[in-house]
């Protein structure tokens, strides 16, 4: 297979398999504590060290509306102050997860590479997010 400008090998991206759930999630845990979006794990398909990550936000809940917003939905967006959805991906085995509704780190900027909130094309949010890793590293 020929290899990509970014050293993804040229093949289709593929949805993570059942079988590599929870071996994908628990990379993936390890890697909240990492304030990066390469994350230091062997991936649990390839074992090559290429997973990569990222969040765009939920837009955050205007405090004058919240207070006025049942104790339930208050609740919700106390509990939920790093809401977010996202990719998780191999850039060598291009395997993928778009996961909805997860916690981002804490320590994830609210805004990254050029993809907003309300971007949910995956293939897009990882071709940006590849170029902007070539051309400036990972934001910090």
């Amino acid at each position: 297979m020929a290899m990509a400008d970014d050293g993804a090998l040229d093949s289709p991206w593929r949805v993570v398999p059942h079988r590599l759930g929870a071996s994908w999630s628990k990379a993936f845990r390890r890697a909240r504590e990492q304030p990066s979006i390469r994350v230091d794990v062997a991936c649990p398909d390839c074992g090559v060290t290429a997973l990569r990550q990222f969040y765009v936000r939920h837009r955050k809940a205007d405090p004058a509306e919240l207070a006025t917003a049942p104790q339930w939905l208050q609740d919700r967006a106390r509990r939920n102050a790093n809401a977010a959805d996202g990719v998780e991906w191999c850039a060598h085995c291009r395997l993928f997860d778009h996961v909805k509704d997860k916690s981002a780190p804490p320590w994830w900027p609210e805004s990254t590479a050029g993809v907003e909130p309300g971007t949910g094309d995956v293939h897009r949010i990882i071709g940006v997010v590849t170029a902007y890793l070539s051309a400036h590293g990972d934001p910090q």
